[in-house]
Formats: C-alpha cells, structure tokens, sequence
C-alpha cells in the first residue's frame, strides 16, 4: 500500500513514518524542509511542498491509496496550517479520486470540549484556543465532504515509547490529567489503515 503522509517531520509524524515502514508500507513523506526528516529507507520517499498551497498539495497526492495526516502550528500558537491544509488535501483527493483518510486532530475540539477534564479545558479555552478553533474549522471541512475519513483526538501528547497498551474508542473514560505517546498515536493511526469499520467515525485516545 502507498500511503502519503502530511506533517511527517513533526513530532507524531515522525512517528508514522517510521512506523508505517517497519510495518511494509511504501511511504512518502510531504515536507515544507526536507532536511527535518533525517531517515533514510528503500521504501520511503519525500516530496518537497507547502500544505497551504493547493496546486502543490494537488501535484502530490496523485496516485496514493491513503493519506494521513499529523498536521497541525507547529510551537505557534496561531495559525491556520490545519484548517488550510486539510481543505486543499480534501479538494486535492477528491480531483484525484482517493477517498480514505486518517486525520490526528485533538482531543477538546468542537463538542468533545465538554468531556475534557477541568485542568486542560483551562489551557484549550485560553493559551490554546486559536490552535484548537484552527482544528475545528478543519474537522468541519471533514465531516461535510464525502470521502472515507477516520478523526483520531489524542489527549495530550508525551514524548514516551511506544507500549502499543493504551485505550481507545468513540468514548472512554480518561483520567483528570490524561496523557498519551506521540509513539502509540501513530502505532493507533497505523492500525486504522485497513479497518474499513472505523469511516466517518472520531476516535478518542488515551493512555
């Protein structure tokens, strides 16, 4: 399977990516700065591009059974990377006929906000706030289209090794401070690659 992978340089995409090849997968990596993606693989694969330009999002998609996408600001806490570059990957795979793919989004965006447990609910409505409303302008652009889209919201993100033992679901309980691997993020995203049972649904994860 050739899967194309956005946001591949970034802290979860790196995860996908080296993930996705260990599992057999021919993969591309979309970068803004290819320097950012120190990996060398007979399978893997990079194209040079800005997510927020359709034609060059367009030029790229050509020929993918499945995109993923791990997109998001960055260390920013403004920015419209993800509402943007999801709009143009949508209108992209639509004019390409490709219809499956797997989105990391964020827990505490749109509805979900009321199950977020007080302590972070503080940071999503104040510091984090144009980050997440970026997101949900995103996900609307999702929901509203016709394609086969899987939503994954992670709690908030760590640094630790993949377990591959962490909970997941359209609704789980998580704790007043819930925590989950960038690592086992991808490990979950990969397992949705060939479940076709997961189209059109939104995934919590976590830890």
């Amino acid at each position: 399977m050739k899967i194309l992978v956005f946001g591949a340089t970034g802290p979860t995409g790196q995860h996908i990516v080296r993930q996705g090849l260990e599992l057999g997968y021919e993969i591309t990596a979309f970068v803004r700065d290819p320097s950012r993606l120190n990996l060398k693989h007979q399978h893997l694969s990079v194209i040079t591009g800005d997510v927020q330009n359709s034609n060059s999002v367009l030029n790229a998609v050509r020929g993918f059974d499945l995109i993923i996408s791990a997109l998001g600001n960055g260390k920013s806490l403004t920015g419209n990377v993800f509402s943007v570059g999801i709009k143009n990957i949508i209108d992209a795979m639509k004019q390409c006929h490709i219809r499956r793919i797997i989105v990391m989004s964020a827990f505490g965006v749109g509805n979900s906000l009321n199950r977020v447990p007080v302590l972070p609910k503080v940071f999503y409505k104040t510091l984090l706030k144009s980050t997440f409303d970026d997101k949900e302008i995103g996900e609307k652009y999702l929901n509203q289209s016709n394609l086969d889209w899987t939503l994954v919201h992670p709690v908030i993100l760590t640094n630790g090794p993949k377990s591959g033992v962490y909970k997941s679901g359209e609704i789980i309980s998580v704790g007043a401070f819930p925590k989950i691997s960038r690592a086992d993020v991808a490990d979950f995203m990969l397992r949705l690659v060939s479940d076709k049972t997961t189209n059109k649904r939104t995934f919590l994860i976590s830890s």
